[in-house]
């Protein structure tokens, strides 16, 4: 069935106003909008409200106004008609007496809602803002033009002054760190390079002084930081960075910059540098498969701009982590943990000694995901989603008769902040940690049981309040206990408002430890308080024909949100039959996850079902269940939605595998006029909502007998009754019953619209209101909404999370 032509054929025909509009004046004023037309009896109307003589109130929006006497005006029931009719006003010619009187309510195709305009005069001129009542949230003037605006108070927009936007800031979250040879600090962030003068006391921040770098373009987010025997820092983010301080990092009018591409532009992403005791440079690439490594003289001349400088070691492993001493490697691998004894030929691997430790007591069975070297005695800190092993040896790490492994943390009774894996040990013996919630943690030992805690938030810095770094927010999700989830420029992040979205002082966001090879994820959806089901994807040009990377489907396990080492992303190994390319539809409402494969270049992939059970967090008694066109021919369709309570909505049909995904035999597919939706919502009333790839709004009453036709009755939106989008790429519904609209890609606006639907059957009284760069929202390429139980909104663009707060 061709959408086009059922569309088209089940549109609603109405009555149409006898108002024939021949011409019309819109006037844009601050928050208040009016609508000029003339009628084809010559007669002006000014937002539903006649402008010439008194005519009484006719209920359809005829107000009079200029007349003798006040008419009440009624509501404006024409598309594009704002502000409903205004009362009447004081005769003409009676000077400041406007006796307006607000009259009816906006419906309609209009976009804003809007304040109602009355015909008052001052002098005999119509005053603009007679009747313009700017939502009680501000005062009207004239502007230069003539025309009324609002001036909203308290961060109140809007034609109403009705919304508020609060752009919502995430603070900035330590990732890597060096120190200096006078033992300060250097943080990589994700806004930029810090460097953190700690006065000689680094058990003080009060008296500590900072200096932020930020001259990396549009790569501020900085995975990794090294700092060479000459004092140079080399800052990973997306290129390696060379940073020449001259020995004065307070003063940045000596610094000399210098930029360099790690390897050939067609190679892997680099995720992480590491400096070993010979000064060589170690890179590990975003795939994970091998390192990597630059001698110290070619290391010192600059990086190459292609791959033969780099010796390739470890190719057949794919690699977490290595920290590399004086004799040897240690590597984290996949396969295991272990200490390579280096020969001194190093592009030689035929003699390189390998001792495996992964059977270690002390890992207890645990995946070993970084490493950090003590710089001034023999031992090392192993983090695991398990906690931190702490090795002490005697010269040689491989010999396992002197080596003493232990686990290890920090000694204190409550811990103010939440902590996390090892990321750098100071030539002091103290030890830091990254904490989850943003910050690097120093742990020194002050006296048996009980060790010093400092903590180190670049959030504290007043250099970041300047800087204006902003991520692309690709998925957005609200969970069962209302606090977000975000894909925020590919990491995942979780944040806690504190159930007070406009106020920040309560604020929790926490950076949820990165998948093992620092993918990037791109759909996500929230499992109860603490787990999620999400895609990744590694961008690299090595993927299949047609991807443009490798995806990967994980089950997240958080943990404590103030533990940073005990989160879990479990792999559920896709079915053999899937290309690397699949489209994730997300749980059903009994918590399987619908997948569609989408094979490169092609749209004709399978469906697959995943049911795991009561096990999320053990994918080996995963249960693939695959559809073809084969088994039904819906399923050759590209598009299909999740129904929240019934099944997959897949071309005409409603399909559902009832009891049973292994027994086909209670399968059921019922024809119920469908038409490819793309998203589907419930409202209270049991109806459903259908968004399409087409400019059209689809309305389901199914009689509250789903699976049958005959009392279906299906009402139909398309841009003749309203509709302001072009296509649909979302529908929610928020606690208030009104539905949110996601539109238009690639720039186009109006794209985040809502709709206020009083009565199902009845077009006169929707009201359309759309949010635009003009009304506040920060990007016009919105990604993701996430409505609210209140009838607010949380917003993710290209310009980072927003919450629109209505006053409604």
């Amino acid at each position: 069935m061709a959408m086009g032509a059922s569309l088209t054929s089940a549109r609603w025909e109405r009555e149409k106003p006898f108002m024939t509009r021949t011409s019309v004046l819109v006037l844009l004023a601050g928050c208040s909008r009016t609508d000029l037309t003339v009628r084809s009896d010559g007669i002006a109307t000014a937002g539903g409200a006649l402008a010439g003589p008194t005519v009484s109130s006719t209920g359809d929006g005829k107000g009079g106004a200029g007349g003798s006497s006040a008419a009440a005006g009624g509501d404006a029931t024409n598309s594009g008609i704002v502000g409903g009719g205004a009362g009447g006003a004081a005769p003409i010619g009676t000077t400041g007496a406007a006796g307006a009187t607000v009259g009816g309510s906006v419906r309609g195709s209009s976009v804003g809602g809007g304040s109602s305009v009355g015909g008052g005069t001052v002098g005999g001129v119509p005053d603009p803002c007679a009747g313009v009542a700017c939502g009680g949230q501000g005062t009207c003037s004239i502007g230069d033009d003539g025309k009324a605006r609002c001036h909203c108070e308290g961060g109140w927009s809007g034609l109403d002054c009705n919304q508020r936007w609060h752009t919502i800031d995430v603070p900035p979250f330590v990732e890597d760190m060096a120190f200096d040879d006078e033992g300060n600090g250097w943080f990589a962030t994700t806004q930029g390079l810090l460097f953190w003068d700690f006065k000689d006391t680094p058990l003080d921040a009060a008296d500590d002084s900072w200096q932020l770098f930020t001259e990396f373009g549009d790569y501020e987010d900085i995975q990794s930081v090294v700092i060479d025997s000459n004092g140079v820092k080399w800052a990973l983010a997306g290129r390696l960075h060379r940073l020449d301080d001259k020995g004065t990092p307070a003063n940045t009018a000596d610094d000399v910059w210098e930029d360099y591409e790690l390897t050939h532009w067609r190679s892997l992403v680099t995720r992480r540098i590491v400096l070993d005791r010979e000064g060589r440079l170690w890179a590990l690439s975003q795939l994970g498969t091998g390192v990597k490594v630059l001698p110290a003289a070619e290391f010192q001349a600059g990086p190459p701009p292609v791959d033969p400088a780099w010796i390739p070691l470890f190719t057949t492993e794919v690699v977490r982590d290595v920290a590399a001493d004086a004799e040897g490697v240690w590597v984290a691998a996949e396969s295991g943990l272990y200490y390579v004894s280096l020969s001194d030929t190093l592009d030689d691997e035929t003699d390189d000694v390998w001792t495996d430790f992964s059977e270690v007591p002390a890992l207890g069975g645990e995946a070993v995901t970084s490493i950090e070297l003590d710089p001034v005695s023999d031992s090392v800190w192993f983090n695991t989603a398990g906690g931190v092993v702490h090795l002490t040896y005697a010269g040689d790490p491989s010999n396992e008769v002197e080596s003493n492994w232990a686990e290890w943390s920090p000694e204190f009774d409550q811990a103010p902040v939440g902590i996390g894996p090892v990321i750098a040990v100071g030539t002091d013996g103290a030890v830091w940690l990254r904490s989850p919630h943003g910050a690097a943690v120093r742990v020194a030992p002050a006296e048996a049981g009980n060790d010093d805690m400092t903590l180190y938030h670049p959030a504290s810095c007043p250099e970041y309040a300047a800087t204006a770094i902003t991520r692309n927010v690709f998925s957005l999700a609200v969970d069962e206990g209302g606090d977000k989830w975000l894909s925020w420029g590919g990491a995942l992040l979780h944040f806690d408002d504190g159930g007070t979205a406009a106020d920040t002082s309560d604020d929790r966001w926490t950076r949820i430890g990165s998948a093992l090879l620092s993918e990037s994820v791109h759909e996500l959806f929230p499992v109860g308080d603490a787990g999620a089901w999400l895609k990744s994807h590694w961008s690299h040009g090595a993927s299949t024909p047609g991807c443009s990377g490798e995806q990967t489907l994980y089950y997240l396990d958080v943990g404590a949100f103030s533990n940073g080492l005990d989160d879990a992303w479990i792999p559920h190994p896709l079915n053999e039959d899937l290309s690397s390319c699949l489209e994730l539809l997300g749980p059903d409402h009994t918590g399987h996850l619908w997948i569609k494969d989408q094979p490169p270049q092609r749209t004709d992939g399978a469906w697959y079902l995943l049911d795991v059970g009561v096990t999320p967090g053990d994918p080996s008694d995963d249960t693939w269940v695959a559809w073809t066109e084969a088994d039904a021919s819906p399923f050759a369709a590209s598009v299909a939605a999740l129904d929240p309570v019934l099944g997959l909505w897949i071309e005409d049909q409603l399909f559902s595998y009832g009891a049973s995904l292994s027994d086909a035999s209670d399968d059921s597919w019922w024809t119920l006029a469908a038409n490819s939706p793309r998203s589907v919502a419930l409202d209270a009333r049991g109806g459903r909502w259908f968004g399409y790839d087409l400019a059209v709004l689809r309305y389901l009453d199914d009689g509250g007998t789903a699976e049958l036709p005959t009392d279906d009755r299906w009402d139909e939106y398309s841009t003749a009754e309203g509709l302001p989008v072009q296509s649909i790429r979302d529908l929610q519904l928020d606690g208030l019953g009104d539905l949110w609209v996601l539109g238009n890609r690639f720039d186009e606006e109006p794209q985040l619209c809502r709709l206020a639907h009083f009565a199902p059957t009845d077009y006169s009284d929707d009201l359309w209101t759309c949010y635009a760069t003009s009304d506040g929202l920060n990007s016009s390429w919105v990604n993701a909404i996430a409505v609210t139980s209140t009838g607010n909104a949380w917003v993710g663009t290209r310009g980072g999370l927003q919450y629109l707060e209505l006053d409604r």
